[in-house]
């Protein structure tokens, strides 16, 4: 029986059912569409799992997702798209076998599913998934996923120039490591809805276990999935960076060297230097994290700061004399980027021109 009375999500069960028919088990929904307390984020893409008793890749026909055999559909309904995730029934209840279709962490589907999702159709259950705890080897993964979403927002905006679908990658990323923080201290946590990790960072903060500075991180994921845009408070002397498109990017990079700084010092569940980080990253998936190595590379592998920007007063990076926060000054190599968006610059006449943002610098 159908349990649902939202048209859209009743025109989905009826193409899986009529795609699946007695191969379907049940179709549940998952992510911010179906939890009330994120209904002032603005409309995002859909999620819908599908269990089914036996699983055909060849009659399912679906695309694998990169780094994984999962099987996942995407179609339009009603104008929005929606993503169908094919599983097998039985995977939920055998933690190898979930990972052969699945790339999310075992766990924390199983927490997702068990206590956050919503039943559309077939047989709840829930009631019946197994208690999971997470381990050393659970807060790895847990790690390796938000950084992967780092890199995919890089790969996204340098190979796509799409700079939107990079933004909510990136929002998806620290939403992600959230998660990873809540459950390193408290190993089950029985919610992943964005507002209750918010609420759960809150907590830890006031216990000084994580740092007010991640708290800013996430206010500009709230502040991103309820307007659409970025916060970005930016010094006043900035004015003209404030109003560049790209400047969504610069954000981005205080967050990668802020994870990187916090992994250093060992506040995360392992402490790596440098050269244990990009091994970590080369070792993640089947080609590594590479975009994200080829950012870090460009931030610099020091961040020992001793100077301060004469512009907005973050510290620059000794090695690089590069500000994180508003990139004025560059080291000789990347002198001919663009300060605002980073992109390479072809000479113009008497100056340097960025094609991508239409902006000028004398050479």
């Amino acid at each position: 029986m159908i349990k649902t009375e939202d048209s859209l999500l009743y025109d989905v069960f009826l193409y899986v059912k009529d795609k699946l028919k007695e191969n379907l088990v049940s179709i549940f929904g998952i992510g911010s569409y179906f939890h009330e307390d994120t209904n002032s984020f603005k409309p995002n893409d859909i999620d819908v799992l599908v269990f089914v008793k036996t699983f055909d890749q060849e009659a399912l026909n679906l695309k694998s997702l990169e780094y994984s055999n999962a099987r996942i559909e995407e179609k339009i309904f009603e104008n929005k798209k929606i993503s169908i995730i094919y599983n097998l029934f039985s995977s939920l209840f055998n933690e190898k076998e979930f990972k052969k279709y699945s790339f999310s962490n075992y766990k924390w589907a199983i927490i997702d599913l068990k206590y956050n999702s919503k039943i559309i159709f077939g047989k709840d259950f829930r009631y019946k998934l197994p208690d999971v705890t997470y381990n050393d080897d659970d807060y790895d993964d847990l790690l390796r996923r938000a950084l992967y979403y780092l890199n995919k927002s890089l790969r996204i905006e340098i190979n796509r120039n799409d700079i939107p679908s990079a933004e909510m990658i990136f929002s998806k990323a620290i939403f992600k490591f959230s998660y990873y923080l809540v459950v390193l201290f408290q190993k089950v946590y029985k919610k992943t809805t964005l507002t209750k990790i918010y609420e759960k960072i809150l907590e830890l903060c006031e216990q000084n276990k994580i740092d007010k500075e991640f708290l800013d991180f996430l206010n500009e994921v709230f502040h991103f999935r309820q307007k659409g845009k970025f916060k970005l408070v930016f010094p006043k002397r900035r004015k003209e960076y404030v109003n560049n498109p790209y400047k969504f990017m610069n954000l981005r990079n205080r967050f990668i060297l802020y994870t990187l700084n916090i992994i250093e010092k060992g506040k995360v569940h392992k402490k790596m230097n440098h050269s244990e980080i990009i091994q970590f990253l080369e070792n993640s998936f089947d080609n590594g994290l590479t975009y994200l190595i080829k950012n870090i590379n460009i931030l610099g592998d020091e961040r020992e700061f001793s100077k301060q920007c004469i512009d907005c007063g973050i510290p620059i990076s000794s090695k690089y004399k590069m500000c994180y926060f508003c990139f004025v000054g560059f080291m000789a190599k990347l002198k001919n980027f663009c300060v605002d968006c980073r992109q390479e610059m072809q000479l113009h006449q008497n100056y340097l021109r960025c094609y991508r943002c239409n902006r000028y610098y004398r050479d």
